[in-house]
Order: structure tokens, then sequence, then C-alpha cells
């Protein structure tokens, strides 16, 4: 649902506004599955803040289409049934 993001640059400019406002984000891959170019994923997110007061959590099921070995397509989906914690969230970046 947030806005594309596409290119090295691009998205290297988003992580770096994006990751410093966290303590400590662990991921979590639960399962992967692999068919030709296309993999999908399953993981939890977990991101802790610096004061501890506004901690993310999150569980995803993501779509990867892999081109020459890089990724050419990304997309996150919400997993179904899973709760989705992010108080005090603002707009995608």
């Amino acid at each position: 649902g947030g806005p594309v993001h596409t290119g090295k640059e691009a998205i290297t400019k988003v992580l770096e506004r994006f990751f410093p406002q966290w303590k400590q984000i662990d991921f979590k891959v639960k399962r992967t599955s692999v068919m030709g170019n296309v993999t999908m994923h399953e993981r939890a997110e977990h991101y802790h803040s610096h004061d501890g007061d506004a901690d993310w959590h999150f569980h995803v099921t993501s779509l990867l289409v892999f081109k020459d070995g890089k990724i050419a397509e990304w997309r996150d989906y919400a997993t179904p049934g899973e709760e989705q914690i992010s108080p005090g969230a603002g707009p995608p970046v």
C-alpha cells in the first residue's frame, strides 16, 4: 500500500531515513518457498524503539521476483489473521 521505490539509490535513501529511529530491528523468517525466479517468504518484523514506548510488530508475506540474480520486484503483504502493531505510526516513507 505504500509508495513504489525503484533503484538502489531510492531504496537506500528510504532505509537511511527509516532505520535510525529504531534501537534494534529483528527480522525472523518463518517459511520460504521458491519456484523458478519467484521467492515467497513469511516473516515477523520486530522494531524496538529507543525509549521502549513505540515498538512495532508485523507479520508479513513477501513476493520477490528475481532477474539476472537481483531482486526486480518486491512486494510485502500483511499476513491474514496476524496482529499488526504500529502505535502512532505516520504515513509510509
